[in-house]
């Protein structure tokens, strides 16, 4: 079966009002104490699959999971109940009854299927609430307590939300009074995500980077859009999770902004494909990219730019500083806001909606990806020309084609779009290079105490400014003579 969860972060300030609301519901108290098993190497793990045996009060039940990767949170879920253990290791056979369960297993693990060792327990008070709404019903969890692991322990403090029946539609309308009165934050890391960080001994979980997409040649536009905001969340929610835990790096900064790119890209390549896209959503992610975005440039000019520099002759190991105050970015991704806004693009992809346009697919896309290359080629023999918010613009242009492009691939000739993309890279790559050099310019040009160092990077970045427009132009010129895509 699928398990529709939502998991959140509560944070210190709201905790106790949390508590009391749950004493007033007269929730039911529940002791959970689970055990977690994988191979000594986490094969189940490196394959989005997690396997527990579990008391609860007195029963205990052993449970599969494993990710759905249509879904953006929802999984496939199996659990039954079992004897009390009376070993610290886990046997596979008893799946050899469930087919679709052991076919994941094999695929996962190859024959013979090897026996589990424990890899870290939980303990953890539940206070559990059983809700009908509309015509569902909504299971309620506060769990709070510990992960286990030989050389780490994991405090734990989260509220669940379930659908044990009924519409999704009724389960998120009931989740988001709880998300706005208690400040919630979405959380897409579990337990067993936890425990595995900890049996790593590692701060944070890696970065989420986008995973490939392959839409069904048979689907409806809406469908279709449906299915490329699914992927997208699946790459942003996950770094949007770390950042707003106050876990993360640079690079979970600048993959939900990739994330985001790629999220706003399709919303205003195909939206015309649903008449359900809300105009806030675009709105509200730029507000989010901006916010994050000068955080990612002092990231990329140190990355990127200041080694080319310190290589040409500059003298210091650092830039000029910068004078705009930076983001709170944690704080961003707390806001009650931007999980209300996570929620609904959600919904959005798992809601039944009727597809205003009958046209075929892959017509419709190439129909929009010609349209928008011909609006960037349009400028490829006097791009140096342009006035720098239109370089800009076309910058952003070459962006959304690329996105676009990347969505829609698994319906294109691979041939052409091969060649295609190895093109189009390329003047992105480069715009990108040229973007770098200006905000790197702004950032010297705008340093309250000058030095002579400083001097000798506006000039090197002026020189480099030239070289890089040129370039731009000829690979323009190059991408405006490509054969179409079809």
């Amino acid at each position: 079966m699928q398990e529709i969860e939502f998991k959140f972060q509560v944070p210190v300030k709201k905790r106790k009002a949390l508590q009391k609301a749950f004493t007033l519901l007269k929730a039911e108290p529940i002791h959970l104490a689970a055990q977690y098993f994988d191979t000594a190497d986490q094969t189940l793990a490196k394959h989005c699959i997690a396997i527990r045996r579990r008391q609860e009060n007195d029963e205990w039940k052993q449970t599969f999971k494993a990710v759905n990767s249509a879904k953006v949170l929802s999984r496939l879920e199996l659990e039954f109940d079992i004897a009390p253990p009376e070993t610290t290791t886990l046997d596979l056979d008893n799946y050899k009854d469930y087919s679709a369960i052991y076919k994941k297993l094999k695929r996962a693990l190859g024959l013979p299927l090897p026996t589990l060792e424990l890899l870290f327990e939980t303990n953890i008070q539940r206070l559990r609430i059983l809700q009908d709404v509309g015509n569902s019903t909504v299971e309620i969890a506060l769990d709070i307590g510990k992960i286990f692991e030989a050389q780490n322990n994991v405090d734990i403090f989260e509220i669940e939300f379930e659908l044990k029946q009924g519409s999704i539609e009724d389960l998120i309308a009931f989740i988001r009074p709880w998300v706005q009165k208690y400040q919630l934050s979405l959380d897409t890391h579990s337990k067993s995500d936890y425990g595995l960080l900890a049996v790593r001994q590692q701060s944070y979980f890696s970065a989420q980077y986008q995973t490939p997409l392959v839409l069904n040649r048979s689907s409806s536009e809406v469908e279709a859009l449906q299915s490329i905001v699914a992927n997208c969340l699946q790459h942003l929610l996950p770094n949007a999770s770390s950042i707003a835990r106050q876990q993360y790096s640079s690079e979970h900064i600048h993959q939900a902004r990739v994330a985001i790119r790629r999220l706003r890209s399709a919303l205003k390549s195909f939206a015309a494909w649903s008449d359900a896209i809300q105009p806030h959503w675009k709105a509200e992610l730029t507000t989010i990219f901006q916010a994050l975005g000068g955080t990612r440039d002092i990231d990329a000019l140190n990355e990127d730019l200041l080694p080319q520099l310190i290589e040409a002759g500059y003298p210091l190991d650092h830039l000029a500083p910068s004078t705009e105050a930076i983001t709170d970015v944690c704080a961003l991704f707390q806001r009650p806001e931007t999980t209300q806004l996570w929620l609904e693009l959600i919904l959005f992809t798992e809601q039944e909606l009727d597809s205003p346009s009958k046209t075929k697919l892959k017509k419709h896309a190439l129909k929009l990806i010609h349209a928008l290359h011909h609006k960037i080629c349009a400028h490829a023999e006097h791009f140096s020309q342009l006035e720098d918010e239109e370089k800009h613009r076309i910058r952003k242009q070459v962006k959304q084609l690329r996105y676009s492009i990347e969505f829609v691939a698994f319906l294109l000739d691979a041939k052409a779009l091969k060649t295609y993309l190895k093109k189009l890279k390329a003047v992105q790559e480069n715009l990108g290079h040229y973007n770098d050099l200006v905000v790197a310019e702004a950032l010297f040009q705008q340093a309250p105490e000058p030095e002579a160092a400083y001097s000798f990077a506006t000039g090197w970045i002026a020189a480099e400014k030239n070289r890089m427009l040129k370039l731009v132009e000829q690979q323009l010129l190059l991408l405006s003579q490509t054969k179409k895509l079809k």
